[in-house]
C-alpha cells in the first residue's frame, strides 16, 4: 500500500514535467495504479472486518452482557460535586415512605390464589444449587465489602465448597452474619454533573457471600 502510494506521487510529479507525447502513456501507467490501490484497499478493508467481526464475536461469547450493555447503552455517568447532607436529602426525599407504617386494607375485587399443591422445599441449598448459582453471576460484578469478588468462587471450587458449608450452618442455626447483612452505596450522577433535582443512580454492593 505504501509503495503504490509513493509511485502515484512519483508519478503525479512526472506527469506535470511530462510532454504531451508522453501523457497518455503516463495516463495507462496511472490507471493500473489506480486499480491496484483500490483492489489492495477494498481487500485490506475487507481483512479488517473480519478481523473486528472475530474479535466481536469472541467478546460476545466470553461475556454477553457485558458485549450487549457497551453496545447499546452510552455512559452517563459524571462526577458527583454535592455536599453529602444535600445528597442524603434528595436520598431520603426520593426513597423514603412517612406511611409505610399504616398497614393497608385489601383492594376491592381481590381474587386469593388457591392453596399451593406442591410442598415448599425448606431443605438448605444443595451444592450444585450454589454452584449453578455463582455460574450465572457475572465475573465482573463489583465486590461488596469484603471486597471478594465472584470470580474466586467461579474458579475455586474448594473455596466454594466451605461457602456452602458456611450456608448450610447459617440455614440450620438460623443465624445470618452481620457482614452480609451490611451493604455499600456508591451514587452516581446520571449528568455530566450532578445537579439539584436531577437524578442520581445508587449502585448498591453487598457480599458475594450473602
Amino acid at each position: 500500500m505504501d509503495t503504490l502510494r509513493k509511485q502515484k506521487r512519483k508519478l503525479k510529479k512526472q506527469f506535470r514535467a511530462a510532454s504531451s507525447e508522453e501523457t497518455n502513456g503516463l495516463l495507462v501507467i496511472w490507471s493500473q495504479l489506480k486499480a491496484r490501490h483500490s483492489a489492495l484497499s477494498r481487500a485490506e478493508s475487507a481483512r479488517k472486518k473480519r478481523s473486528q467481526k472475530r474479535k466481536n464475536q469472541e467478546r460476545f461469547i466470553r461475556d454477553p452482557f457485558q458485549f450487549a450493555r457497551q453496545l447499546f447503552q452510552q455512559p452517563e455517568s459524571g462526577t458527583l460535586t454535592v455536599e453529602r447532607e444535600e445528597l442524603e436529602t434528595h436520598l431520603k426525599k426520593t426513597y423514603s415512605d412517612p406511611t409505610r407504617e399504616i398497614p393497608l386494607e385489601d383492594p376491592a375485587g381481590l381474587v386469593w390464589p388457591a392453596a399451593p399443591g406442591i410442598k415448599f422445599d425448606s431443605k438448605p441449598s444443595r451444592l450444585q444449587e450454589v454452584i449453578a448459582l455463582v455460574n450465572k453471576a457475572r465475573a465482573k460484578s463489583a465486590p461488596g465489602t469484603n471486597r471478594v469478588p465472584y470470580i474466586l468462587y467461579k474458579r475455586c471450587l474448594n473455596v466454594l465448597k466451605k461457602l456452602h458449608k458456611i450456608l448450610r450452618s447459617a440455614w440450620k442455626n438460623i443465624k445470618i452474619s452481620k457482614e452480609w447483612m451490611t451493604a455499600e452505596g456508591v451514587y452516581i450522577p446520571k449528568r455530566a454533573r450532578f445537579e439539584r433535582n436531577k437524578p442520581v443512580s445508587p449502585n448498591i454492593t453487598a457480599q458475594c457471600r450473602g
